[in-house]
């Protein structure tokens, strides 16, 4: 992605998250989302992982939310994620990110 083909890897992106079958794959939504957080489309990027139900997508989801000053949705995704798993390591990860953006750094 990195080496110059990024008009190729973004095409080919587009082309997976359009297959119906495909775009339902949590590391492909998951990898999208980071791709399309890469080129700065945030909206693109959520879009991309906003069906997922996994850790992986409900941090990925945070941490866009983060991103987009929306901290009441990255709460409500970390509210999500410890309902699911409350100790797993990416929980305590974005629980430490939203705490951070909501000025709570010693939570």
């Amino acid at each position: 992605y990195e080496l110059g083909e990024r008009d190729a890897v973004l095409s080919e992106l587009s082309q997976l998250m359009s297959d119906p079958v495909a775009s339902n794959n949590p590391t492909l939504q998951v990898l999208a989302a980071a791709v399309y957080s890469k080129e700065g489309n945030v909206e693109q990027a959520l879009r991309a992982v906003h069906q997922c139900h996994t850790l992986e997508g409900r941090a990925t989801m945070a941490q866009l939310f983060l991103r987009s000053n929306r901290l009441d949705l990255a709460e409500k995704q970390l509210h999500a994620l410890k309902k699911q798993d409350d100790d797993a390591t990416l929980t305590h990860l974005t629980s430490v990110w939203v705490a951070l953006a909501a000025g709570h750094p010693t939570e």
